[in-house]
Parts: structure tokens; sequence; C-alpha cells
């Protein structure tokens, strides 16, 4: 019976670990055909510009844009904030975080991170696996020959976003502890 209940608390255990969020990391490297597009092209971003770029027949439109020396706007700029680093001369990593209780639900959605004084002067990633509850890290754009001077986040017209119903997750563990707990004592008594 003791075995069993062990292989119970091992199964509970890496249930948790696989479920765990994690960031979504891109870099330069990432950047293959289908999944991110490039240009050279310097000129403002919009909506329909990125529509062009990626071949998307879903009308996009920004959702969240921050730039280094200007501060963010948007749609969602009241639920993310951006965070630039290596910052020796300028950024060439930023951390895009949601806010604790809110999640993006984002139809066909891309990110584009632009220096435009070099090449490529813009990357722009589908976001296709991104669940939308992860935070973005982006990590070594232009990190000798110039920086990353803004990001922006493109979707289709219905995302959205919407408040979760989080369990903070010491709490969680604990009630999935004290369930065990239960099981097992309730197990002995029967055996």
């Amino acid at each position: 019976m003791m075995k069993f209940f062990r292989l119970e608390v091992l199964a509970l255990l890496l249930t948790v670990v696989a479920f765990e969020s994690q960031a979504l990391t891109l870099t330069p490297a990432d950047c293959t055909v289908g999944s991110c597009w490039t240009t050279d092209v310097n000129s403002q971003l919009t909506a329909d510009s990125i529509e062009t770029l990626v071949g998307s027949s879903v009308e996009l439109t920004e959702l969240y844009k921050s730039e280094v020396d200007d501060g963010d706007s948007g749609l969602f700029d009241d639920y993310l904030e951006t965070t630039y680093s290596n910052l020796a001369t300028d950024p060439a990593d930023a951390l895009i975080e949601l806010l604790d209780g809110y999640a993006i639900d984002c139809s066909d959605c891309y990110i584009s991170i632009k220096d435009g004084n070099q090449d490529p002067a813009l990357y722009v990633f589908s976001l296709s696996d991104w669940l939308g509850t992860d935070d973005i890290t982006l990590l070594d754009f232009w990190p000798d020959q110039g920086a990353i001077s803004n990001i922006a986040l493109w979707g289709g017209v219905d995302s959205n976003v919407y408040e979760t119903a989080s369990v903070p997750e010491p709490s969680t563990l604990t009630l999935f502890g004290l369930s065990l707990l239960g099981l097992g004592l309730f197990g002995r008594r029967k055996a």
C-alpha cells in the first residue's frame, strides 16, 4: 500500500512540474522559415505592413508597443510591462511580462522586434505557440552593433485580455498535498 502511495505522490509531482508556466524565449537564432520573417525596410510599422510581411489574411491590429525611449502604448499596455536589459551600450535583451491575474487570447499573434539601423532592421515572430499567459523573453538582438528600439505585439482584431482565476501556487500545492494525505490515511484505515 505504501508503495502505491509513493507512486501517487511521484505522479502528482511530475504533473505539477509539467504544467509549470515557462517563459517563451526568442533569439535571432530561432528565426526559421514559416515562423519568423525579417526585412531591411526601416519605415514606421503598421498593421498592414505586418500583414503583408507575414502573408496573413487576418486583419491585424497593434495590441501593444514598447519603445525603449518613449514607454508603452496600445490596447493592452495596462496588462503588459517590458524591461530592457543588457544595457552596456544599448538594449539587446528584453522581458515582456504579463501582469498577474491576466491572460491574452490572441488569434494570429505576432511580435516584432525592431532596430532599424541594422541588417535585418526587423524581426517578426509568429506567436502561435504562445499560451497568452507566459512572459516573453527576447535575447541577443543586435548585441554588438545595434539595439532594440521597439517591440510590438500584433494580433487579430478579435484579440482580448481576460482575468484569470488564480490560486497562488503554494496554496495549490498545499491542497494537492492534503488531498493525497487524506487519500493515504483513508486507504490505510480500510486495509
